[in-house]
């Protein structure tokens, strides 16, 4: 099922009315991040594929993929509250009910890369084709508004082959992505999106880099509002 061999990038469309992207919400406030997280990305793969919240093996083998992500179109930043019941209290017992605050990002779209072994891709794509589970953008109040995946997706390019990453060619569209960095451990940013265990809430950190790219690559998988 997960055979290792050459590596090829998966190119995928995250729109919709709300997307909502948290790495720390367990409380009142539930904040979102400008850009996909990794937790919420994987979270979809799952979904589509079919892997249990407990099952570690094959989420971890689907979250070493190595991840990118830059923004088509900006949008908004909307605001919502929530009353939810049975709230633990930091002093003990239980709370009846709590009302929340959640943020979320309205109508934005973004490109995200995923680079790892071309036969785990390649399920990867036919599975988000054809779902097992409802798919959603980092809570399940954020449909997607267009297909995931779109026109040639897989394709035998790196990340940075297909973000045209320090490249000098003079382009129009170019964006900052956060990319992955598998290897520097000290430069870049720190996010711990990583899943090792949904069910259990347990994330590990990895390293991203903030970089100007070109959308030239990726822009034959994108997906325009008036296709269909």
């Amino acid at each position: 099922m997960f055979e290792t061999g050459k590596n090829a990038s998966l190119i995928l469309n995250l729109a919709g009315p709300m997307q909502s992207w948290g790495v720390d919400g367990k409380f009142s406030f539930r904040e979102t991040l400008f850009m996909p997280t990794k937790s919420g990305v994987i979270g979809i793969l799952c979904a589509a594929m079919g892997i249990e919240r407990d099952d570690v093996t094959n989420l971890h083998r689907v979250s070493k993929i190595r991840m990118a992500a830059a923004p088509i179109k900006s949008g908004n930043v909307e605001r919502d509250y929530h009353t939810i019941k049975d709230v633990l209290k930091a002093s003990g017992g239980i709370k009846d009910t709590e009302l929340t605050e959640r943020l979320y990002l309205a109508d934005w779209h973004f490109v995200v890369v995923l680079e790892g072994a071309k036969e785990l891709l390649m399920e990867v794509k036919q599975a988000l084709l054809n779902p097992k589970w409802v798919l959603f953008l980092g809570r399940k109040s954020c449909a997607p508004s267009c297909p995931i995946v779109y026109g040639d997706c897989l394709v035998d390019q790196s990340i940075e082959e297909l973000f045209l990453v320090d490249s000098e060619e003079e382009v129009a569209a170019t964006v900052f992505a956060q990319i992955e960095d598998l290897e520097t451990k000290f430069l870049g940013t720190e996010l711990r999106d990583v899943p090792v265990n949904y069910k259990s809430r347990t994330h590990s950190t990895r390293r991203v880099m903030t970089k100007r790219v070109s959308l030239k690559g990726v822009e034959h998988a994108l997906f325009k509002p008036n296709q269909f």
